[in-house]
């Protein structure tokens, strides 16, 4: 991997070899968490891994990156993070995962009521200030009565 400090590009190792970043967030200067999928993909597809780069040395973090593909990372304005992936099923909520630099809690987004809601998908996430919430930006899929899907945008403010 190459690193660019603002002058300069200069070599910086990465955490495994084979290992391809997909999503980064800068927590400071020396923080830097890293998900990426490792090559070759295995034969379910493609296996994800969390690194951290703290102070010069990267570290693994278990993170919950298991069987579904990560879509977004992001700090939460307090020195943790939020991550969220591809829906557990096909009529779940929308989940996101909180790290406090301990553990992973799994947090339930809201259904969008009035209809049956398929399949969330949150590309992106924002925190909100210091305050450890965020915003999520995707979008969901409803079935109509005649059994075509529908797609909408989708906003969402966390309550936690």
């Amino acid at each position: 991997m190459k690193h660019w400090d603002g002058r300069a590009w200069s070599d910086m190792p990465p955490p495994t070899p084979g290992l391809r970043p997909i999503h980064l967030h800068a927590g400071s200067d020396d923080s830097l968490w890293l998900i990426g999928d490792a090559v070759p993909w295995g034969e379910n597809g493609p296996e994800y891994e969390m690194w951290h780069w703290d102070h010069g040395d990267w570290a693994r973090v278990e993170a919950p990156l298991e069987e579904l593909a990560p879509t977004a990372l992001a700090g939460d304005g307090r020195g943790g993070l939020w991550l969220t992936r591809g829906p557990e099923g096909f009529e779940s909520p929308p989940f996101y995962w909180h790290f406090d630099g301990h553990g992973w809690d799994r947090v339930e987004g809201e259904r969008v009521t009035g209809a049956p809601t398929h399949a969330y998908a949150i590309a992106d996430l924002a925190p909100i200030g210091h305050t450890g919430r965020l915003w999520a930006v995707g979008g969901f899929t409803r079935l109509d009565d005649d059994g075509w899907a529908h797609s909408y945008d989708l906003i969402q403010h966390s309550t936690r």
